[in-house]
């Protein structure tokens, strides 16, 4: 959206060139990513770590009673800057780019949102 309004009311030239684009593929459970994937990572020469922490380890998903699914990310070892993050969980990808530490979402048990957003910051900021 802000793209669009830059570009056709304000008279600007915004792309996204160089930009990490979320998506989410929609299925039970939903698959939110951004960035890039382990294959592109290792495929780039760079150095990098995964961490992954299963949802029953999530307090948010257990208090939604929600434990199937995974939060995962990728960080280069000498940057530390996040690479790629991947959240499969119910509603993982609602409102994108809600599960991302940089988005902003909707909270609430139906649209993932801040909750994830939340946790999902949490979990990468604390190792990355």
């Amino acid at each position: 959206f802000r793209i669009i309004k830059t570009n056709l009311l304000d008279g600007g030239s915004v792309t996204i060139t160089g930009r990490s684009v979320p998506y989410t593929v929609y299925m039970d459970q939903q698959l939110g990513r951004i960035g890039m994937s382990e294959t592109e990572a290792r495929g780039s020469g760079r150095q990098f770590q995964v961490a992954e922490m299963p949802l029953p380890r999530v307090a948010r998903a257990l208090g939604v009673d929600e434990s199937r699914g995974f939060l995962k990310g990728l960080c280069d070892t000498s940057t530390r800057r996040i690479l790629g993050a991947a959240i499969r969980a119910r509603a993982g990808g609602a409102g994108q780019p809600a599960p991302w530490p940089w988005g902003a979402g909707s909270g609430g048990r139906g649209g993932g949102g801040r909750g994830w957003a939340a946790t999902a910051a949490s979990f990468w900021a604390a190792w990355c």
